[in-house]
């Protein structure tokens, strides 16, 4: 094979093989930045949509909770055979129903589950369909599953709230909101979705309960089950934040490859599902590869034009030295062939016309390198003398260095002994400081910002409530689970909210010792943060169940005063009034 075709054939392959691994890489690394800058955006519309629906379900469960205080409803509870009190709750139902847009019905049942009072009494109403909220809406807010109404027709959530009076349980009040308010606007908005996004919810069967983007009538008529979304209501801590982190590619219920990410509605059995096409997502990746391929198309036939010039620059003087070779083999020593090129091949055709003359005169040649050798011999026995001087130089400066090195040592054996010293002062200081946090009458404590799971617990803790030490460092849900029930749900909400603003901040609650004690912690948290993130949350909990068993002592004998049938009171020692009962 000839030079000019080996130099081509070397040019095609290199640039063939550098094209295809460029083009390669670019896509592989473009599809997974994009990939994950797609997942990433998706999650935190996800987010923020299904922060917006749990807030929404606060707002309607502390509506209902607000209704069933109502004077005129507990009124119609304990007097429900009056019909000027039937008349008055008639009203205010209608008046709510009236004032609050989401809200389309109104029921209200005594304790016996009896209809009382309701929106939509003239269409007869069967008191057993509401027999479920009596079972489970006497000791608290209870929420059905979203449902089509049998009163309106329309897509409602029901939720119900205990009436007390007295203390004492006297009724139920049930409310219907209508989902198409404000539940579909939060769920059909499309901003920051693209072409091909959208966002909708299912329940805990998979079924579809919020209006599809792109088929009709899927209200709990279409079953989906995106890349493990069902499973995220049984993971909690760090399994659920792995799994949600998860970049998912699969198939949506249209059989069409999808970028989706999803994320559990806190209160209800709801998963939010947030996707866009991996099409639509793809597509700068394909105009892309593309650009890309002309592109190497363009330097293709460039690079093929460049070395055909190339390699004709080098094997046209490589031919003519080569004839002139032959020249010379025939015995034409005089024969000459100019090159006159500014390369290695110009300085080739230099050499060959110096090893020519040399060959007519190797005699003269050999003589003068006998005389050039014998010279050089000279030459290097003095340079031999001046090494030997130099080697005797450099024996002094390698002992006058052992002496320094041997100096330096001594400092820095010193200035080891010096570190000892500052590291048992350290350790001393280290002592006191711990003797001064465990000494504290409260329990301090230092945990993770994201999961609540302690880094650090003071030896009070054991004293407080009766649990090792190691349970609190070790087990990450250990604080939330042991936190009074009633009290867990807004305490552990009420402070992920203010940890995820950055707030210091406080707060009351319960907790159950291991000796099953209830007792009253006052809260006292710092929160660290770091480049606009909270990262570790710094705190002392306090024991107050003495105050509040004095307080709940007083709140009885106010009550008592207040309750009572006969005028009583209290004055100061100068004779002044502190205090009359009503």
């Amino acid at each position: 094979m000839k030079i000019q075709t080996k130099i081509s054939s070397i040019v095609f392959i290199l640039i063939l093989i550098t094209g295809i691994t460029a083009i390669t890489i670019s896509v592989l690394v473009s599809k997974s930045i994009i990939k994950t800058e797609i997942y990433n955006h998706l999650k935190d519309v996800a987010t923020s949509r299904a922060f917006h629906i749990e807030t929404l379900f606060i707002e309607h469960q502390d509506v209902v909770e607000i209704l069933a205080t109502d004077k005129a409803f507990i009124e119609a509870v304990n007097h429900s055979n009056d019909a000027q009190t039937q008349q008055r709750v008639q009203q205010r139902i209608n008046q709510v129903i009236q004032t609050d847009e989401h809200i389309s019905q109104i029921t209200l049942l005594d304790k016996n589950a009896n209809l009382i009072a309701g929106s939509h009494l003239h269409i007869g109403i069967d008191t057993a369909d509401y027999a479920e909220f009596f079972v489970h809406g006497k000791e608290g807010i209870y929420i059905k599953d979203i449902h089509l109404s049998l009163m309106t027709g329309t897509k409602v959530i029901s939720l119900s709230a205990p009436i007390f009076s007295k203390g004492e349980f006297a009724g139920i009040l049930i409310i219907n909101v209508e989902v198409a308010n404000r539940l579909y606007q939060i769920t059909t908005d499309r901003t920051g979705l693209g072409e091909t996004g959208e966002i909708y919810i299912i329940n805990k069967e998979g079924y579809m309960i919020t209006p599809s983007r792109f088929i009709d009538e899927t209200f709990l008529k279409l079953k989906v089950e995106p890349f493990g979304a069902r499973n995220s209501l049984t993971l909690s801590g760090l399994d659920l934040e792995r799994e949600q982190n998860t970049v998912s590619i699969y198939e949506d219920y249209r059989g069409i490859k999808v970028i989706g990410t999803h994320h559990a509605i806190k209160g209800m059995d709801w998963i939010l599902i947030a996707e866009m096409d991996a099409a639509e997502a793809f597509a700068p990746v394909n105009r892309l590869v593309q650009l890309m391929v002309l592109f190497f198309i363009i330097l293709f036939g460039v690079s093929i034009i460049v070395a055909i010039l190339i390699s004709k620059t080098i094997t046209d003087p490589i031919t003519k030295l080569y004839n002139r070779a032959k020249k010379i083999e025939q015995g034409y020593w005089d024969y000459q062939t100019a090159i006159d090129t500014e390369d290695e091949i110009g300085e080739l055709s230099k050499a060959f016309d110096s090893m020519v003359a040399h060959l007519k005169q190797s005699h003269q040649a050999l003589e003068a390198h006998r005389h050039e050798l014998e010279n050089k011999v000279a030459k290097r026995t003095i340079e031999l003398a001046q090494h030997i001087d130099a080697l005797a130089q450099q024996k002094n400066a390698a002992q006058n260095l052992a002496l320094n090195l041997e100096k330096t040592n001594e400092q820095f054996i010193l200035e080891i002994e010096e570190r000892k010293r500052a590291e048992q002062a350290r350790r001393k200081s280290q002592q006191r400081y711990e003797y001064l946090v465990h000494s504290i009458e409260g329990v301090v404590w230092e945990a993770d910002a994201k999961t609540f799971q302690f880094t650090f617990i003071s030896q009070q803790a054991e004293r407080f409530f009766g649990y090792p030490l190691d349970v609190w460092l070790n087990e990450p849900s250990f604080w939330a689970a042991h936190v009074y029930p009633n009290d867990q749900k807004w305490a552990i909400d009420y402070c992920a909210n203010a940890t995820s603003q950055g707030q210091d901040h406080e707060f009351e609650y319960r907790m159950i010792t291991a000796d099953n004690r209830i007792i009253w912690i006052r809260d006292l948290v710092t929160v660290v943060v770091e480049n606009e993130q909270a990262v570790k949350l710094h705190g002392i909990m306090l024991d107050i169940t003495a105050k509040k068993a004095i307080e709940e002592k007083q709140l009885i004998f106010q009550k008592f005063i207040e309750n009572s049938g006969e005028g009583m009171g209290m004055a100061t020692l100068d004779h002044k009034v502190a205090y009359m009962n009503p």
